[in-house]
């Protein structure tokens, strides 16, 4: 009995001390004339990153907190659980990225900051804060790095310049933000020798520096030739694979997953949820990273296109299972998968049993439509002006794909008189249909239509190629898909 009894103190005594080791304390000390709450002044600790996509908390958990005020000091001491040294972001304006130290504490004086200082930093970069920070404490030059970083080079966050600013002079932005970079590479070099700073922490900013930098250069870059020999080399085959760094910071972690995305996949932000770039960026994660940072960004890729509709999802899902090495991100994917199926109940099978009307009144099923072709269904409403303005282009491509692909108007407006009014006023023909129940039929709520114009292609199956095909107006675009669909390949 006794020894059982000396085993649990020695536990509890370990768990005290681990739990000292993973928390970092922020003291807050704000001094206003008005009358607020804890919960007005105190910004929330947040992780470098947004994870609340994968279901992980976005903020550090708070393991204490205590509120006190005396005439117009308010003071709050909150104690967070945080287990490895990172950046983090204090939840003010635009984000306030510090870095941050287990089984440390920080003193913050805050103040607001005036009105006629808000619009500028040191005078010069666009403030992204509301408030003002005064640090203390024994690691003082620590929390105060990326501050001063920002003070004195801009914010790392907050885009310093633009193509536009300098006419579309490529050469010329190009020279603009290389000077900043190395600005700022110098700044830290030099802050960091000044006041000692760890090899760990230099490692960390520097990544944020260098990543900023390369988000500048990919903001600007249209996938053309017709950039300097340096601009592309910087941006030729890059890897952001440190682990440490992906799972620590804000900017690496962003610009590895939006590297891939634009210059692996081919992107295209007219067409954001087309099934070929789901299995581009899915091959281009899987094969350029390993490990922890593959997973999280396979499962992040994923949880994007949950609710795409796309028929090679489970395929890919199964795929994701058999590399994954931290079976956390793909379970929960695919639990949000499964639970999204029993949640919309409403399969494909049953979206294309909806009826539509016709112009003389009378109903059919949508799947009565499909007579061994591929399907491009046109969803407008009379009231729509985009809508009309498409409707000449799709007429073109109607054309063209005559007995290669049926085209369907499908209107969406809830007043049987208007539609039949507008196809009269625009003296429009071919399959013309009214979707019974609108914006609140089973189709509609299958393919998640919230607004319009909208594009579905199918295949001659009936199964669906794509649930946002490009405007017809973009028709090199849609002629992609369009002739795929035709010759019954799928979409690369």
């Amino acid at each position: 009995m006794k020894k059982t009894f000396l085993l649990l103190c020695l536990l509890c005594f370990i768990q005290h001390i681990l739990a000292q080791q993973s928390a970092f304390t922020i003291r807050y000390v704000f001094t206003s004339n008005r009358q607020l709450t804890s919960d007005s002044i105190i910004p929330e600790l947040m992780r470098p990153f947004q994870t609340q996509g994968l279901g992980e908390n976005t903020q550090f958990p708070v393991l204490s907190e205590m509120y006190s005020k005396t005439g117009n000091i308010c003071k709050n001491s909150v104690v967070y659980q945080v287990t490895d040294t990172s950046c983090a972001y204090i939840a003010d304006g635009y984000g306030h990225e510090i870095i941050i130290l287990p089984n440390d504490t920080l003193n913050v004086a805050l103040s607001i900051v005036p009105e006629s200082d808000s619009g500028k930093l040191n005078g010069k970069f666009h403030n992204p804060w509301l408030l003002n920070y005064v640090y203390s404490g024994k690691n003082l030059f620590i929390y105060s790095l990326l501050d001063s970083l920002a003070y004195n080079t801009g914010a790392l966050n907050i885009e310093f310049t633009s193509l536009t600013s300098v006419n579309n002079d490529i050469n010329k932005f190009y020279e603009i933000v290389s000077a900043h970079y190395d600005q700022r590479v110098k700044y830290l070099n030099d802050y960091c020798l000044r006041y000692h700073i760890p090899e760990k922490i230099k490692e960390l900013v520097y990544a944020e520096i260098k990543s900023a930098h390369l988000i500048d250069l990919m903001r600007a870059y249209d996938r053309s030739d017709t950039y300097p020999e340096k601009y592309l080399l910087e941006l030729k085959d890059l890897k952001f694979d440190n682990e440490t760094l992906f799972f620590k910071t804000s900017l690496y972690h962003n610009v590895a997953a939006s590297y891939l995305k634009f210059f692996k996949s081919d992107f295209n932000e007219e067409q954001p949820f087309a099934v070929s770039f789901f299995l581009k960026n899915y091959n281009a994660i899987k094969n350029s990273y390993t490990g922890r940072v593959r997973d999280y960004l396979v499962a992040e890729h994923l949880n994007n296109f949950i609710n795409a509709k796309i028929t090679s999802f489970d395929s890919v899902l199964t795929d994701f299972k058999s590399i994954s090495t931290d079976l956390k991100y793909y379970g929960f994917i695919d639990s949000v998968y499964k639970k999204r199926l029993y949640t919309y109940g409403t399969t494909l099978r049953k979206a294309m049993k909806s009826y539509v009307v016709k112009p003389d009144g009378n109903k059919i099923r949508i799947e009565s439509l499909f007579k061994g072709r591929p399907v491009l269904v046109d969803c407008w409403a009379s009231w729509c002006g985009p809508c009309i303005y498409q409707i000449p282009f799709a007429a073109e491509l109607e054309k063209e794909y005559a007995g290669k692909i049926d085209f369907v108007y499908l209107s969406l407006d809830k007043q049987n008189a208007a539609w039949i009014a507008k196809l009269n006023s625009l003296k429009l023909g071919g399959s013309q249909f009214q979707m019974e129940n609108n914006f609140k039929s089973l189709f509609a709520n299958y393919f998640e239509i919230r607004s319009i114009p909208r594009y579905i292609l199918f295949d001659k199956s009936g199964k669906v190629i794509t649930p946002n095909a490009p405007r017809p107006s973009r028709k090199s675009q849609l002629v992609k898909l369009l002739n795929s669909a035709a010759l019954g390949s799928e979409v690369k």
